[in-house]
C-alpha cells in the first residue's frame, strides 16, 4: 500500500492550524486597549459617526452557571455602513483579506465620506480574540432608503477551540485547523438589535438610522475596572487628533454609566498657555517652513543634522567627512508643536495633563499607536537628555504636539503587524524621527530666547547685577553711620558682624564664579587641542608596538629601531608643545598681571587651532595698525577670550565648508593700536539678527548638541573684569568680513549702573 509520504511527487497545500487565531489576537495584539483601538478603526473605516463601547457585568468574571444576561461582556456598536453576508463571509471571516489594500492600490483608498482607509492587512478584527473567546456579530448594511437591509447574526465560539496539535486533541476530534472553525449565522428580515432607536452618545440624545454593526464579546479574558476603562477612553479619544474638531465620536459605557470625558475641550484651553506655538511642513527633501509664534522661518533640516553631536543623528544623511550620502525616504509631513513653561504653571492638574501628552503621529488624521503616550520616547529625547546632557533638548514634559503624515505621500512608513508603531527596517521611521528632532532643536533656541526675556529685561538684569552689591554695601555704611550718631553701640556691633559675614560670602561667591569660568575656559582649550593630542598618541602607541616587535626579534633591526625612536621623540615634543601652550590658561598661571601683547596672544591661540584650520582649509590673517597694542591683565584671561572666538569661528566655518566644497573660509583679526581695539571676523553665515541680543547670555546656543552656550558669555565676563567691552558688530559698514564680527574695546569704561 502506497501512502502520501511514499509518493515521489505531488502538491502540498498549506493548511494553517486554528492556533493562528491565538497568534493573531492574544499574542500579536499587546493588550485590550490596542484591540479596542483596532475595532474602533474598523468603525471609522465604515464611515460611522459614532462608536460606543459598553462593558458590563464585570463583577461576575470567573463565576460559573451564569445566565446569558449575567455574563461579563464587551460590546462595540457603531452606526457605520454595516456588512452584507458576502462581506462577512468572504472578508470578515478570512484573515489577510486584501479588500482594503486593493482599494488603496486602485487609488480608491478613501471611504464614501472621504476618510482615508486605515486598515489594509486584514487582521485587525482578530484583535477581538484578545478580549474574549465567544463572539456574536449583529450587522445591517446601509440601504438606499432610510432603513438598513436585513440583519445578519453570526456566532463564533472561540472558547472551545483547542490550539495545540497533540494526539490527545486529535483523538477527541477537537477543532485543530483554521478551516474547521465554524461560525453559525442567520439572516433576519426583521432586525432585532440594529434598529432605529434613541440613545445617548457623549451626553447627546441621538436617533440611530437602523444600520451599522454590533459586536458582543463574552468569555472575557481579563477583569475590567473603572480606572482601566477611563484609561482606555483617553487612548481611544486620541485615535483622532484631539487638537482638531472630530467628525467621529467615541463613547464608553461602564456598568450602564457613560464615562464623561472633556479632554478635547480642555486641550484647547491648555494650548492657550503655550509660550511657543509652531506649525509647519517639511517637504520630501527635508526643507521645512516653520511658523513660530506667527513668524515664518525656513530651515534645511537635513543640513541641520550636521550640527548634532549624536552620531546616529549627525551621520543620518552625511558621512564622517560631511559628504551627503542619502536623502530622506520618509516623505513630506506636517507638524504642530506647543512648548510650555511648566515653572509658571501653578495648577498641578494642568501640569499633569501636559506631561501626559507628548508628540503624536497621525496618518490622515488617525493616530499611529503608541507614539505620544507618556511612556513612549520615540524621538529619543529622554534617552539623549539622560545619557548625554539634559540641556541639549527641550524636555518631553514641556512639549505637546503632533506630526501629520498621509498614506499617499508616506508609503515607506508602514505599520507593524502588531499595530505598535512603524516597521523600522526601511529607514523611513528613523528619517522621520531625526527630522522632527531637528524641528524641536530649533524650538529649543526659541525657548532660550523666551527664558532670557527681552533686550530691556537683559539690560535691567545686567544693571542690577553690577549695582546691587554696591547698593547693599552703601546701605550698610549709611546704616552704620546712623547707628553711631544715635549712640546705638549694640546695634552698630550687630550690623558690623552682619556686614562682615556678607562681605565674606560675597568674596567666596566671586571666587567660585571665577573658578567656574576658569574651568570652562580650560575645557574649551583642552577640547581644541585634544584631537591633535589623540592622533599623536595613537601614532606613539604604534611606535611603541614597533619597538616591542624589534626588541623581540632574534636579530633586531637597529636602523629601524633608531628611526622609530627618533619619530617617537618628535611626537612627544609635539604633544609637550601643545600642553605647554595651554599652561597659561590654568589658574595657577593667571595670578600675576602685567602688560600683555594682544598680538602675541592671538598668534598663540591661532597655533592651538592650526590643525583644525588646516583640516577645514580656513585661511587666517592677522593685521595690525601701529602702535603695538598692550593691555593690562593676565595672559591666561586673554588667551581664554580669543580661544572662545576662534572656537566659534572654526566650528561654523567648518560646517559651511562641509555644505559647500567651493566655499573658501576665512578668519581676519585686526589689531588696532590707535583705537585700542580688536576686530575679530569670519566670512561664515554670521549671527541671525533676531539672535544678536541673546548671544552673550549664559547657556544660549544655536549649535544644538555641539553648543554649551557659555563661550561668548565667558568671553564677555572676562573682558568686563578689566572694565573693557565686547560687542557684536551688526553694522555692515563696520565689518571686516561678511560673517560674524566681534569688537573688543580695550579702552576702560565704567560698568553698567
Amino acid at each position: 500500500m502506497t501512502t502520501e509520504t511514499d509518493k515521489r511527487s505531488g502538491v502540498i497545500r498549506p493548511r494553517p492550524f486554528a492556533r493562528l487565531l491565538n497568534l493573531l489576537g492574544e499574542q500579536l495584539i499587546k493588550d485590550s486597549t490596542v484591540a479596542l483601538t483596532e475595532l474602533v478603526k474598523n468603525s471609522y473605516d465604515a464611515d460611522a459617526e459614532w462608536v460606543q463601547i459598553r462593558i458590563g457585568n464585570t463583577a461576575n468574571l470567573g463565576r460559573k452557571n451564569l445566565k446569558p444576561n449575567e455574563e461579563p461582556f464587551v460590546e462595540i456598536e457603531d452606526d457605520g455602513d454595516g456588512m452584507t453576508l458576502e462581506i462577512l463571509r468572504d472578508h470578515w471571516m478570512n484573515p489577510a483579506t486584501p479588500l482594503k489594500l486593493s482599494k488603496r492600490k486602485r487609488n480608491k483608498g478613501r471611504t464614501r465620506k472621504g476618510r482615508a482607509i486605515q486598515g489594509d492587512k486584514g487582521i485587525g478584527r482578530f484583535a477581538i480574540f484578545q478580549i474574549g473567546g465567544s463572539i456574536e456579530i449583529f450587522t445591517r448594511a446601509q440601504a438606499s432608503g432610510t432603513d438598513g437591509q436585513s440583519e445578519i447574526h453570526l456566532i463564533t465560539d472561540f472558547g472551545n477551540i483547542q490550539f495545540s496539535d497533540s494526539e490527545d486533541t486529535r483523538k477527541k476530534g477537537s477543532v485543530v485547523y483554521f478551516d474547521e472553525i465554524e461560525a453559525l449565522y442567520d439572516v433576519r428580515s426583521r432586525p432585532d438589535r440594529i434598529v432605529a432607536r434613541e440613545m445617548s452618545i457623549r451626553g447627546n440624545q441621538i436617533k440611530t438610522e437602523g444600520h451599522g454593526t454590533l459586536i458582543r464579546i463574552t468569555q472575557l479574558r481579563y477583569p475590567w475596572s473603572e480606572d482601566e476603562v477611563r484609561k482606555v477612553l483617553s487612548t481611544l479619544n486620541r485615535i483622532q487628533s484631539p487638537f482638531h474638531k472630530s467628525d467621529f465620536i467615541v463613547s464608553v459605557v461602564f456598568e450602564g454609566k457613560e464615562i464623561a470625558d472633556d479632554e478635547a475641550r480642555r486641550i484647547h484651553q491648555i494650548l492657550d498657555e503655550a509660550v511657543i506655538k509652531c506649525s509647519g511642513s517639511v517637504d520630501a527633501r527635508g526643507d521645512a517652513v516653520l511658523n513660530i509664534n506667527e513668524k515664518e522661518n525656513r530651515l534645511d533640516l537635513v543640513d541641520k543634522t550636521r550640527e548634532d553631536f549624536v552620531a546616529e543623528n549627525k551621520l543620518r544623511f552625511f558621512d564622517k567627512e560631511g559628504k551627503a550620502i542619502r536623502q530622506p525616504v520618509c516623505g513630506p509631513f506636517k507638524f504642530h508643536f506647543y512648548v510650555f513653561d511648566l515653572k509658571k504653571i501653578t495648577d498641578p492638574q494642568t501640569k499633569k495633563f501636559i506631561k501626559d501628552h507628548r508628540v503624536y503621529v497621525y496618518r490622515d488624521g488617525i493616530r499611529i499607536y503608541p507614539y505620544g503616550d507618556p511612556d513612549n520616547d520615540w524621538l529619543k529625547i529622554d534617552m539623549y537628555r539622560g545619557t548625554i546632557r539634559a540641556s541639549y533638548y527641550l524636555s518631553n514634559n514641556d512639549v505637546m504636539g503632533y506630526v501629520d503624515i498621509s498614506a499617499s505621500h508616506n508609503q515607506n512608513l508602514v505599520d507593524k503587524t502588531s499595530r505598535e508603531g512603524f516597521i523600522e527596517q526601511t529607514g523611513a521611521f528613523e528619517d522621520l524621527r531625526v527630522l522632527t528632532l531637528m524641528v524641536l532643536s530649533r524650538l529649543k533656541i526659541e525657548f532660550q530666547r523666551y527664558i532670557s526675556g527681552s533686550e530691556e529685561d537683559m539690560r535691567e538684569r545686567r544693571g542690577q547685577l553690577y549695582s546691587k552689591q554696591k547698593l547693599v554695601l552703601s546701605k550698610l555704611d549709611s546704616l552704620q553711620s546712623h547707628l553711631v550718631k544715635k549712640s546705638d553701640t549694640r546695634g552698630a556691633e550687630i550690623l558690623n558682624r552682619v556686614a562682615s559675614v556678607y562681605k565674606k560670602e560675597r568674596e567666596l561667591v566671586e571666587k567660585q564664579l571665577d573658578m567656574v569660568e576658569d574651568l570652562a575656559g580650560i575645557g574649551i582649550a583642552v577640547d581644541a587641542t585634544s584631537h591633535d593630542v589623540m592622533v599623536m598618541m595613537r601614532r606613539m602607541d604604534d611606535g611603541l608596538k614597533a619597538v616591542e616587535e624589534i626588541a623581540a626579534a632574534e636579530r633586531p633591526d637597529i636602523h629601524r629601531l633608531r628611526e622609530t625612536l627618533a619619530s617617537l621623540r618628535d611626537q612627544l615634543d609635539f604633544v609637550t608643545g601643545l600642553m605647554e601652550g595651554i599652561q597659561p590658561i590654568f589658574r595657577s598661571a593667571r595670578r600675576k598681571g602685567s602688560a600683555i601683547s594682544v598680538e602675541n596672544v592671538v598668534k598663540k591661540v591661532w597655533q592651538y587651532y592650526a590643525k583644525s584650520c588646516e583640516r577645514s582649509k580656513i585661511a587666517v590673517s592677522i593685521k595690525k595698525i601701529a602702535p603695538k597694542l598692550e593691555v593690562a591683565g593676565t595672559e591666561g584671561v586673554f588667551l581664554q577670550l580669543f580661544i572662545n572666538l576662534f572656537d566659534n569661528a572654526v566650528y561654523w566655518l567648518g560646517l559651511k565648508k562641509e555644505r559647500n566644497a567651493k566655499f573658501r573660509p576665512e578668519i581676519q583679526v585686526l589689531i588696532d593700536g590707535q583705537k585700542r581695539c580688536v576686530l575679530f571676523a569670519d566670512n561664515g553665515d554670521g549671527v541671525d539678527k533676531e539672535n544678536i541680543p541673546y548671544i552673550f547670555e549664559p547657556f544660549f546656543s544655536t549649535k544644538g548638541l555641539a553648543g554649551r552656550g557659555l563661550g561668548l558669555y565667558i568671553a564677555r565676563q572676562l573682558v568686563e573684569k578689566y572694565e573693557y567691552q565686547m560687542s557684536y558688530v551688526g553694522d555692515s559698514n563696520r565689518r571686516l568680513l561678511g560673517g560674524a564680527n566681534f569688537l573688543i574695546d580695550f579702552k576702560p569704561t565704567e560698568k553698567l549702573q
